[in-house]
């Protein structure tokens, strides 16, 4: 089952999204964050339950770029827990999340991976994206 996360399920996302950076995120930041964003149009959480159990997390933020000529959909965070990959939830997550997309007008979709995460690269290609860019970071 696939649904829009509500206040409800922060702990859930917390750890997940914890899980997919690979250390635990500060707590306060992170609720902060996390509720100003379910409260923002421009932000959309989607959660994939399997038994019960939410295993996925895929968040987005819709932004008008100038570049594009309208809206983009922004893949910013995206995880399945290990014991469930490959069984489809995934690609049914990124899928879903596409068709959110066009319901915001959005021109295209994008999403940012690490160079590290290869097995992601070649899921992202196999659900039709193409790899156009590369991104770089300066950390403060």
């Amino acid at each position: 089952m696939l649904r829009k996360s509500t206040a409800a399920d922060l702990n859930r996302v917390h750890e997940l999204i914890s899980a997919l950076v690979g250390h635990e995120l500060d707590y306060d930041t992170f609720a902060q964050i996390y509720k100003e964003q379910l409260n923002d149009n421009d932000y959309y959480c989607l959660l994939g339950e399997l038994d019960g159990r939410v295993c996925g997390v895929l968040n987005m933020r819709f932004d008008r770029q100038l570049h594009h000529g309208g809206n983009v959909a922004e893949v910013l965070e995206f995880f399945i827990t290990p014991d469930v990959r490959s069984q489809g939830t995934g690609a049914r997550m990124l899928e879903a999340a596409e068709a959110i997309a066009k319901e915001h007008q959005c021109v295209l979709i994008e999403v940012t991976s690490r160079n590290i995460r290869v097995d992601a690269h070649r899921f992202y290609m196999r659900e039709g994206m193409e790899h156009t860019h590369a991104k770089f970071v300066k950390e403060f």
